[in-house]
């Protein structure tokens, strides 16, 4: 009876890595069965590109992908503060719409960028009807401020480290853009910054919004942004170039950001 058992135990253990290893192999081949290369794209939460598990970044991925036939295009979540250090150390190979000035100096020579494909700005919002009415955007540091932890202001000089921010702002951090506005307008906050992509989805979602919200006649930052890329990745510069040029030059790029609602963001000659 031991030696039955012991075999039964044995084959199972068998048949549950055999199985492991075919579904592995079958993993690892899939790229190499649809004859693609790999190329892996990072994104954090930065809405609206990327929103819990959608937004317009992985959507991007999938137009790509449905593009062309040479590369598969594999979306990934990586923590904002790791995008540095993940695209130096190869682990990812692009990401979409960043700004180089948004603290990739110091990895500065393992990246390059395209031709920018969007443009926006970081505004200043608060509630219609708070008491200090447009002056409230007048004189910031004598506003409670809502903004996102992670992300990289011109007015704080770019400095993303929250001892720092707080040491010169009264501010109320949030995991997301969307926590910031709610900040503001719950009465947490006097101000919030946002980008306008992300409100005007927001609008576009919820009509009702745009009565609740003012904007100030000043924007935190103007950018265009444009796709990172590592150096010696699975494609070049020049054939994603190639590629968005083509996407652009057929309607295919402008089709895609009016779906996103996102039509009057793009820049991409």
């Amino acid at each position: 009876m031991r030696f039955w058992a012991g075999s039964q135990t044995g084959a199972f253990a068998l048949v549950v890595l055999v199985t492991f290893f075919e579904l592995f192999s079958s993993a690892v081949s899939a790229d190499e069965k649809s004859g693609r290369r790999a190329v892996v794209v990072g994104g954090y939460q930065f809405e609206p590109f990327v929103e819990g598990e959608g937004g317009v970044s992985p959507d991007f991925a999938t137009m790509l992908n449905e593009a062309q036939t040479e590369f598969l295009f594999k979306f990934t979540h990586i923590p904002a503060k790791r995008r540095y250090e993940q695209i130096a150390d190869g682990k990812i190979d692009m990401m979409f719409f960043e700004m180089p000035v948004w603290g990739w100096t110091e990895v500065a020579s393992h990246v390059e960028t395209s031709a920018p494909i969007l443009s926006g700005r970081e505004i200043f919002v608060s509630r219609v009807g708070h008491k200090l009415g447009d002056n409230v955007f007048r004189d910031l540091r004598e506003r409670r401020i809502a903004i996102t932890f992670g992300y990289h202001y011109a007015f704080l000089g770019f400095n993303a480290e929250p001892e720092q921010i707080r040491s010169r702002y009264d501010v109320v951090f949030a995991n997301q853009q969307r926590f910031t506005l709610r900040h503001m307008l719950m009465g947490n906050a006097d101000v919030a910054i946002v980008n306008d992509a992300f409100l005007r989805r927001s609008i576009n979602a919820n009509p009702m919004l745009a009565d609740r919200v003012m904007v100030a006649p000043f924007a935190d930052q103007h950018y265009e942004l444009p796709i990172m890329i590592r150096k010696g990745g699975p494609i070049s510069l020049d054939t994603l170039q190639g590629l968005l040029s083509r996407l652009s030059a057929d309607g295919t790029l402008k089709s895609f950001f009016d779906r996103e609602g996102l039509g009057d963001f793009l820049i991409y000659p």
